[in-house]
C-alpha cells in the first residue's frame, strides 16, 4: 500500500495523519493492513501514560515519515570526469 505521496508503507513505519475530529496532525505507527485499509496506534496526546489507541483508514490518508541521509554519509571521492 502507498501512503499519500505515494511512499511504500510498511508495518512499523512512523506515520502522521490528521484524525476525525482532530485539528493537527497525529504521529502513529503502522501495525497492520486488511485488504483496503492500514491499522496504526498511536497516543491520544504526546504525553499520554494511557494505552495506545487504533486508527483504521485508507492508506492515502497516512504520510510516511522519511528520514534523509545527511550528505557527508556519500563518498566524496568519486571523480567527475576521466583523468
Amino acid at each position: 500500500m502507498k501512503d499519500f505521496f505515494g511512499n511504500d508503507l510498511n508495518i512499523g513505519d512512523p506515520v502522521a495523519f490528521c484524525k476525525q475530529g482532530y485539528r493537527e496532525l497525529v504521529m502513529g505507527e503502522v501495525i497492520g493492513f486488511t485488504p483496503k485499509q492500514v491499522r496504526v496506534k498511536y497516543k491520544r496526546w504526546s504525553h499520554s501514560t494511557d494505552p495506545d489507541d487504533t486508527y483504521l483508514n485508507y492508506p492515502d490518508f497516512f504520510i510516511k515519515k522519511i528520514t534523509l541521509v545527511p550528505m557527508e554519509y556519500f563518498n566524496k571521492t568519486i571523480p567527475l570526469f576521466d583523468e
